[in-house]
């Protein structure tokens, strides 16, 4: 299930014409710039579609995303199947309504909620944690100059080769994320951001419309 969730909440962008015209950036500047916009935002709402590219076939994902900080999460998947994923700060719930079934581990055990994401970009230290595991630059796309692009490449390749997050130079919030891996690609497009949206602590709480059962995984 975690692995689930990580790839369901990353985004996929590649962009190789874009990347070849983009003008390089001082990392410094675009990495204060973001986590001095962060530190006034203490909750995000927004959507995504992901495609997932592999050989011949393709899945796409369809979800809207509540998150607070430091670590509650609202998860809505309306594609390939209904189903939620709800962290309330203890632990985290994947509930499927069609089984009438949910999945029940603690937030301790699950690591990074949501992978490289909008809500791992809202920590206000995000990039410099993220360059323990990344050799990470940044460009400005040749004609966009309202969006900046952030390439990560991992030191360690086994989960994929290559990410390429493009950021709203308005909002900070990233737009588009492209992981590529041998022989697959994500694409995945985030859009309907509201910012600060006021989410009480119960809004994140496993809430059925009927009887369920509850599987412990710990």
């Amino acid at each position: 299930m975690k692995n689930q969730l990580l790839i369901a909440a990353a985004i996929i962008l590649f962009r190789p014409l874009a990347l070849i015209c983009a003008e390089p950036m001082d990392y410094s500047v675009f990495s204060s710039e973001l986590s001095e916009k962060m530190k006034s935002v203490d909750a995000v709402a927004f959507s995504f579609r992901q495609d997932i590219f592999a050989g011949d076939s393709t899945q796409t994902i369809k979800a809207s995303v509540d998150f607070k900080k430091p670590d509650r999460v609202y998860i809505r998947y309306t594609a390939p199947q209904r189903q939620e994923v709800i962290c309330n700060g203890e632990y985290l719930y994947t509930y499927i309504p069609e089984i009438k079934q949910a999945t029940r581990q603690k937030r301790e055990d699950v690591g990074n909620l949501l992978g490289i994401t909008p809500s791992l970009i809202m920590s206000e230290n995000s990039i410099g944690e993220l360059k323990k595991d990344y050799n990470i630059s940044f460009s400005r796309p040749a004609g966009a100059e309202n969006t900046v692009l952030m390439e990560l490449v991992p030191f360690d390749k086994r989960d994929f080769d290559r990410m390429v997050i493009t950021f709203s130079r308005d909002t900070y919030m990233p737009l588009k994320t492209v992981i590529s891996a041998p022989n697959v690609k994500s694409v995945t497009d985030f859009t309907d951001y509201t910012l600060n949206k006021a989410f009480s602590d119960d809004y994140f709480r496993l809430k059925p419309a009927e009887k369920i059962n509850i599987i412990e995984l710990n």
